[in-house]
């Protein structure tokens, strides 16, 4: 499992430094240009990203959606907050809810997709089973309910 885990994480890792590789590309073409440096362009590289800047996007948000989730669901919650365990199937239904979620509630808000709506998205997918055990703890231990914590 944790060589399908590292497999997983190294694809992702290739597939997200995609438009990063383009900020920078574009970064140090700039500054070869205020140097009068003859500057090496791909045109293609970046017409793809210029065109398909949405669907780079949503790819990433489907990667680190299915990341956080998988991490999610088998990372464990410490034993002296969780109140009740969460079988793992349910675990990872309720970080795929939570990644979706956060997708719909960042195009809803902000109305478009920006390079931090992955991050966003696999962080909520990673957070989500954690809050749920999490926060009836929580709540007891606050307003002193259940009698014991």
């Amino acid at each position: 499992m944790l060589k399908t885990l590292w497999a997983l994480t190294w694809r992702l890792f290739i597939l997200l430094s995609y438009p990063l590789l383009i900020a920078m590309r574009n970064a140090n073409a700039a500054e070869a240009q205020a140097a009068d440096q003859p500057v090496i362009v791909t045109d293609f590289i970046e017409k793809l990203a210029q065109t398909h800047q949405t669907s780079l996007i949503i790819g990433a948000c489907i990667a680190c959606w299915w990341l956080g989730s998988i991490i999610g669901a088998l990372y464990p919650t410490p034993d002296d907050l969780k109140s009740a365990e969460i079988r793992p199937w349910l675990r990872l239904l309720i970080c795929l809810t939570g990644g979706f979620a956060a997708f719909l509630w960042v195009l809803h808000d902000e109305g478009a997709l920006n390079l931090l709506t992955p991050l966003w998205v696999g962080g909520v997918a990673f957070v989500a089973p954690h809050l749920i055990q999490i926060i009836p703890t929580i709540v007891k231990a606050r307003f002193g309910l259940g009698g014991k914590t």
